[in-house]
């Protein structure tokens, strides 16, 4: 800490250097950070009730005259973050002059204000007026709004470490960020790391069977059972069971899974709305092509038919068995062919 005085201005200057906790407040999802000495104006207090002398003016430090200048550095670059602030250049009732202008350039938050007096009276007759304008100035703060998908640096999760509640909320958002992004192995890492943390936390746990599942990680299917068996409801852990049913070709699994998530997520999941619609189409045809393969047994067309489904739902039936079967005889009677 440093204390000088500026010859030329003739202020005397405090200079302090060092770290503090800045105070983030939060009202539901949102966050916000009041800058600091940015509220201009207050309620001066002009009752007389009951006294003598009531119309006698108001007397007010003169000559009188103060400023604040505060600059934030925003994380990375202040990608979103967003300004709730107003300027002030106004005079009320002859009595103040207050001015206030606050910026976001980039990574930097800079807030200017001064407060000037001008004259030492205020007539009794203007004080109620003056009085309120002063107090509705004095109740707006200056607030910078932090993104509701912010992504906590290093620097942050270490500061939180004392705080178990943002430091889960913190590495929840990591973990989102990176599975937006289509990185799942960071995107695991950070909702891993929440659940060590808060184990219970459902939209972690269903996020992490989707990451999982979209890995092809073998752990997917234990992490949507575990994210249903605390909240069925969980969108992201009924997204995951159709995916893995998908992958394995099963396609009656994936359309249920597909179908509940649709209930669930109120139809805005459009990526499942289209696989369990693409899939119920190949299980039409499936049904279409397989009583075609047994109106053709034991016919040429009956081994195509066969393929076409093995292409789009192997599983179905025993299209599988039947193939290894004709495929067998054909083999077999390509090798009769030849010997005679």
């Amino acid at each position: 800490m440093t204390a000088t005085p500026d010859e030329a201005t003739g202020d005397y200057v405090l200079a302090m250097t060092g770290s503090a906790k800045m105070d983030w407040t939060s009202s539901g999802s949102t966050r916000w950070y009041e800058l600091d000495r940015a509220r201009v104006g207050w309620k001066p207090d002009v009752q007389r009730d009951g006294t003598l002398l009531a119309d006698a003016p108001f007397a007010f430090d003169y000559p009188d005259w103060w400023a604040n200048h505060e600059t934030v550095r925003l994380p990375r670059g202040g990608k979103d973050f967003a300004l709730h602030a107003s300027d002030v250049d106004e005079t009320v009732g002859g009595l103040y002059a207050f001015h206030r202008r606050v910026t976001l350039s980039g990574d930097t938050v800079t807030m200017d204000n001064d407060t000037r007096a001008l004259k030492a009276e205020l007539p009794a007759a203007d004080a109620a007026k003056v009085r309120d304008r002063m107090a509705e100035l004095g109740n707006h703060g200056q607030f910078i709004r932090l993104p509701a998908t912010y992504e906590a640096t290093d620097a942050d999760m270490a500061a939180l470490a004392a705080d178990k509640p943002a430091l889960a909320h913190a590495w929840l958002m990591r973990g989102a960020a990176a599975f937006d992004r289509g990185d799942m192995p960071g995107a695991i890492a950070g909702l891993n790391a929440t659940l060590a943390i808060d184990a219970k936390q459902a939209l972690a746990q269903g996020l992490l069977a989707f990451a999982y599942a979209s890995q092809s990680d073998a752990r997917a299917m234990a992490a949507a059972e575990a994210a249903l068996a605390q909240d069925d409801k969980n969108d992201w852990a009924w997204a995951a069971k159709g995916l893995l049913a998908l992958k394995a070709q099963k396609m009656a699994d994936a359309i249920a899974a597909y179908d509940q998530l649709l209930i669930e997520a109120e139809g805005y999941f459009d990526d499942a709305l289209t696989r369990r619609d693409t899939l119920t189409d190949y299980v039409d045809k499936a049904t279409t092509w397989y009583a075609e393969a047994e109106a053709a047994r034991g016919t040429p067309e009956e081994l195509p038919l066969l393929r076409r489904i093995d292409i789009i739902y192997p599983e179905y039936r025993d299209v599988v068995e039947r193939i290894e079967v004709l495929e067998a005889l054909e083999s077999l009677s390509t090798i009769e062919s030849s010997d005679s």
